[in-house]
């Protein structure tokens, strides 16, 4: 029964896959060792994530983990330790190809980069072309011996040295000929490659040789099908390993010294609580997003505008570098716009405590009310001086003696006084710097509210350039009401307001969609990773969270078919053995 079920996959699925393709076939190389065999599990993925990686574009793959090549002669071993693999090209589905590290030497459902890889790489690109992935991968080896272009026989080692290396260009050889036998033509456009760990403590000195030649030995095999220019991307060890900030630190070497090389980094991938090496299917997903966004063929942006805005050459009485032409901003005039570097900043509202006269003295009335509150003729809240206010009572505010101040300190905010600011464009704070300004021996209480279209988003105490606490990464979309509060019991203290900083987000109205193309992926990584890393923690959370259960529907039937083919592949997986390079023939 299962046999049948298997045969009826392969007839959906693999033939339309492979034979109607008959054209141009996109080859990507994926190798190396644990990490990119993979090991994140398929049961821990979101039905957000199962989605995003379904197979809509018929990737195809080609896996093998390579056995021993002494077992092939003569196996020693129970079970012998033999070629495990897929038998050839099949659908790209969750899970299926990597081993479970064991002397079993078993097909497990877990998955490595290739997955999302697979599912991104047509769109980083802009190929119309077939995708096919061979993967070739076994953990716990290293590059100066297993993988090493060397063929050598070293007595000291289980194996030969150079098997690996051997095994990838079999492998690699017999899937080109594959896809040909059925009229397809084939251009290896990349090599992903992941490995490293087994390098980390001893031959890190020799590595960037043993890359270097290992990147040329593999583009000399495969010049005939464009591989003499075959872009190399390396991904980061896990950094949460021992001994993988000098692995990693040594990447740059590699691509300084090579042509046609980059690094993909593993900043913020996840790793399982009780393992620092091996990337969780989160770190997974997000590795295969980066390698694809390695590959894209669309330009970099340029980094995002940023604007300082400055009030300290005025004395606080107005912004010191609006554009030429623009009228001083005096922040007496509620609706007033100022223009800064081409952003537009509004006076939407100041808000102060209102007060009336009561027998010629200025009293609170405990009502907060917009700028417009007039104390007596001509004379507004914002005109109290300062130095003639005591405890906080106003009692000692004299009208006819003179007690109010003309002048209005725009940038000064007593405690209960609002300013009010909007944008024409979506913004980010980077930068706020504060004076405070405090009676000796008053109460220590004075601070600062920020709150954004009404909610409360940060409360501070400090001088100087202030910590952004929740400000920080929070994109304000164009428009929206920005108030700077004062606080604090005593009326004679005040805050001004020296500079702010922003950075203008074009359309980023969707946390972590930095190329506002109205979702969340690896192109979004590629973006800030060449413009600005910082935002990389940002990415991560609003990538890494998936969706609400509630908001999704059902994983589509093809979903479902997909991840039952992946479970037949494993059980019914068979192993293989490649004929000796001297007996290969391209088609």
């Amino acid at each position: 029964m299962l046999r049948s079920i298997v045969c009826v996959l392969l007839a959906i699925f693999v033939l339309p896959s492979i034979a109607e393709a008959q054209g141009v076939v996109d080859l990507y190389i994926f190798a190396g060792q644990s990490n990119a065999d993979g090991r994140g599990e398929v049961s821990d993925l979101t039905p957000a994530q199962l989605e995003s990686v379904q197979n809509t574009n018929n990737t195809i793959i080609s896996y093998v983990n390579p056995g021993s090549e002494r077992e092939r002669a003569v196996p020693t071993s129970t079970p012998p330790d033999l070629d495990v693999g897929s038998n050839g090209f099949v659908p790209l589905v969750p899970g299926g190809f990597s081993v479970d590290g064991t002397s079993a030497r078993q097909l497990t459902p877990t998955f490595g980069a290739e997955l999302s890889f697979g599912a991104s790489i047509a769109e980083a690109t802009g190929s119309e072309n077939q995708i096919a992935i061979v993967k070739v991968s076994r953990g716990g080896t290293n590059l100066r011996e297993d993988w090493d272009v060397d063929t050598t026989v070293n007595d000291q080692i289980d194996e030969p040295n150079g098997f690996l290396y051997r095994a990838l260009l079999e492998h690699v050889s017999d899937s080109i000929m594959e896809l040909e036998a059925l009229g397809n033509t084939v251009n290896i456009e990349g090599f992903l490659w992941h490995q490293g760990e087994s390098d980390s403590n001893a031959g890190l000195s020799e590595y960037t040789d043993n890359f270097l030649d290992f990147a040329a030995g593999v583009r000399e095999e495969f010049s005939g099908f464009g591989g003499a220019d075959i872009p190399f991307v390396l991904g980061e060890l896990s950094r949460t390993r021992e001994n993988s900030e000098g692995f990693n630190n040594n990447l740059p070497n590699i691509v300084s010294q090579g042509t046609g090389i980059s690094i993909v980094s593993s900043e913020g991938l996840t790793t399982p609580a009780n393992d620092t090496t091996h990337f969780d299917a989160n770190g997974q997903i997000e590795l295969g997003q980066r390698f694809a966004a390695a590959f894209s063929t669309s330009e970099p942006e340029p980094p995002n505008q940023t604007v300082l805005f400055d009030f300290r050459s005025t004395g606080g009485s107005g912004l010191a570098n609006v554009e030429p032409g623009t009228p001083d901003f005096d922040r007496g005039n509620i609706g007033q716009t100022a223009t800064v570097d081409g952003l537009g900043v509004t006076i939407v509202d100041v808000l102060v405590p209102e007060f009336e006269i009561v027998d010629g003295v200025a009293m609170r009335t405990g009502n907060i009310v917009t700028g417009g509150s007039t104390l007596v003729s001509g004379q507004d809240a914002l005109g109290i001086d300062n130095q003639t206010v005591s405890n906080g009572e106003f009692e000692d505010i004299d009208a006819d003696a003179g007690a109010f101040n003309n002048g209005i300190e725009q940038n000064d905010l007593n405690p209960d006084e609002s300013l009010v600011l909007s944008f024409d464009e979506d913004i980010q704070f980077t930068s706020i710097e504060l004076e405070s300004f405090m009676a000796s021996g008053g109460p220590d209480d004075d601070g600062l509210e920020i709150f954004v279209d009404g909610e409360l988003i940060l409360t501070n105490t400090d001088d100087g350039f202030i910590p952004l606490g929740g400000l920080a990464g929070l994109t304000i979309p164009a428009g929206t009401e920005v108030a700077f509060t004062a606080t604090g019991s005593d009326v004679t203290t005040s805050f001004r307001i020296e500079t702010f900083e922003v950075e203008i987000i074009p359309g980023a109205t969707i946390p972590g969609d930095f190329d506002e193309d109205g979702d969340v992926d690896g192109n979004d990584f590629l973006l800030i990773q060449r413009t600005d890393p910082s935002l990389i923690p940002v990415w991560v959370e609003a990538f890494g969270g998936g969706a609400p259960l509630g908001a999704l529907t059902a994983v589509p039937e093809p979903a479902s078919l997909l991840l039952i083919f992946s479970s037949a592949v494993i059980s019914l997986a068979s192993r293989r053995r490649y004929p000796p390079l001297a007996n290969r023939e391209h088609c």
